[in-house]
Parts: structure tokens; C-alpha cells; sequence
């Protein structure tokens, strides 16, 4: 008896857990912004449940402090696309071939997230990023707690 409600138990959460994911599949949206995306194999955006990814994005100005700047505000507007700010991030990767000179930008940094309503963040030094005028690539996740 106890091995038949046993039996009858796993097979009703198996059950259970195929369709959560299954919900789950349909609730993942993803944005592509460019023909390259498409052509390099990513989405800039993807959208799972209550969570917006947004894959690194660069900058091709001159400066690592104007790079920092554009870069940001194409998070903003990326995020606006979505319904979101700033304030709605909470995680933050960033990747420099230069953390000397990345650390000196912490007030431009700063003044994107109003409020002082910092994300989560790791700063990361890497050799090379995609292209050799990028000094600067950043990541974010981003909640939206209205999906």
C-alpha cells in the first residue's frame, strides 16, 4: 500500500513539475536589437518570468569614461523598452581591460542609479572583449516585480 501511494506521490510531482516547466518555457521572451545577434547566436534581452537579462553591451567612443556613460544609457533605454529603470536592476557585471581606470569612475557610475540604489556587482579584468575599442562591457539582470 505504502509503495503504491509512494508510486502514485512521484508520478503526480513529476506530473507537476513537466508543467511548471513547461509554463516556464512560454514565459521566456526573448529581443533581438540587431541582424548580428541574430547572426553571432544571442538575444540582447531575454525576459524569464519576473527576471530581464540583458547581454553585455560596449562602446565604441574613444574614452573608457564615455564608453561607461553610453553604455549606460543604453541600459536605460533598454530597460525603458521593457517597462523598467534603473533602479530595477540588481545585478551588474562588468568586464574592463583596465580595473585601474574603471575604479575611477565610480561617480558616473553613481549617478545612474537614483537613490543610491546600487545593484549587485563584480568588476572583472579581462585581456580583450569582443572588440579591441572596447574598454568597457557591461551585463545586468534587471526584476520586474509587475510580470
Amino acid at each position: 500500500m505504502f509503495y503504491k501511494r509512494s508510486l502514485t506521490f512521484l508520478f503526480a510531482f513529476l506530473f507537476a513539475m513537466m508543467s511548471l516547466s513547461a509554463c516556464a518555457d512560454n514565459q521566456i521572451k526573448r529581443k533581438v536589437y540587431n541582424p548580428w545577434e541574430a547572426e553571432i547566436g544571442y538575444s540582447q534581452v531575454v525576459v524569464a518570468g519576473n527576471n530581464v537579462y540583458l547581454s553585455g553591451i560596449a562602446s565604441d567612443k574613444p574614452t573608457m569614461e564615455e564608453q561607461v556613460r553610453e553604455i549606460y544609457s543604453l541600459i536605460q533605454n533598454t530597460l525603458r523598452d521593457q517597462g523598467l529603470g534603473m533602479e530595477h536592476i540588481v545585478k551588474q557585471v562588468i568586464y574592463t581591460t583596465d580595473i585601474e581606470s574603471f575604479k575611477k569612475l565610480g561617480k558616473v557610475r553613481k549617478e545612474k542609479f537614483p537613490n543610491n540604489q546600487y545593484p549587485s556587482s563584480t568588476l572583472v579584468e579581462v585581456k580583450r572583449l569582443y572588440s579591441p575599442n572596447h574598454l568597457v562591457e557591461i551585463e545586468v539582470i534587471a526584476f520586474n516585480g509587475k510580470a
